[in-house]
């Protein structure tokens, strides 16, 4: 049997999504550039653009220079775009730090998504930070219309899974965390990853017999994402 396929689109989440629309993807596993939005506009220092503060899109994702502000909004409007791909009982994942969940709820209720849960991923092994170094990164669950559960008897919302060592990508997940996330899915249908970096959600979508779309604004992560697909790589 033949592996589910795979596509990876080169471009602007914004400009790519609404070519989506009516697709019936069961799954949205979103990891948007990391701790966007996460410092005050104040505290950040803003390109200048003929005299004005109008960077293009791609760059707010690739410098993460988005305001707070603007990041809800944008995340929002990405949101409500890949609800529109959607099929009716969807479930949406969005990766976050804690600093950033109140934004991102807001994001995925405002695009029409309805909140079910905190998944906490357990990083095994600490990260970033002065003294409490992070361990942890948090995933917001929501869904769509109607909730529905996969049979059998559910699981702790903590996952613990290693970051991937092998992997280039500096925010990559363990394909086995996003699997837990899929597990969790009861409708039938494909993977949307608006943000597939290195192409983990990809694997593990693949793994589960699952479809897998991926978008990503920057070509060179494309290639990377497409080779790791077709080595099927990403060590634990």
């Amino acid at each position: 049997m033949s592996a589910p396929a795979a596509t990876l689109l080169h471009g602007d989440v914004l400009d790519v999504l609404p070519g989506l629309a009516g697709r019936d993807f069961a799954v949205v596993v979103a990891d948007p550039p990391y701790c966007s939005g996460g410092m005050q506009a104040t505290g950040r220092v803003k390109p200048k653009h003929d005299g004005r503060y109008n960077p293009r899109r791609d760059r707010w994702i690739l410098g993460d220079q988005m305001s707070t502000e603007v990041y809800r909004e944008w995340l929002r409007a990405v949101l409500r775009l890949a609800l529109n791909a959607c099929r009716d009982s969807a479930c949406a994942f969005v990766f976050t730090d804690w600093r950033m969940w109140p934004v991102v709820q807001h994001a995925g209720e405002a695009g029409g998504w309805t909140t079910a849960q905190m998944v906490v991923w357990d990083k095994v092994g600490k990260g970033m930070g002065h003294f409490w170094m992070n361990q942890h990164e948090l995933v917001w669950c929501g869904f769509k219309n109607r909730r529905r559960h996969p049979p059998g008897v559910g699981r702790g919302n903590v996952v613990a899974e290693r970051k991937p060592r092998e992997q280039a990508h500096p925010n990559a997940k363990p394909p086995r965390l996003i699997e837990a996330l899929l597990a969790s899915v009861a409708v039938e249908g494909g993977v949307l990853d608006p943000f597939a970096g290195g192409g983990s959600t990809g694997i593990a979508a693949r793994q589960a017999g699952r479809e897998f779309t991926g978008i990503d604004v920057d070509g060179e992560w494309v290639e990377q994402a497409r080779r790791n697909l077709q080595m099927g790589l990403m060590a634990a």
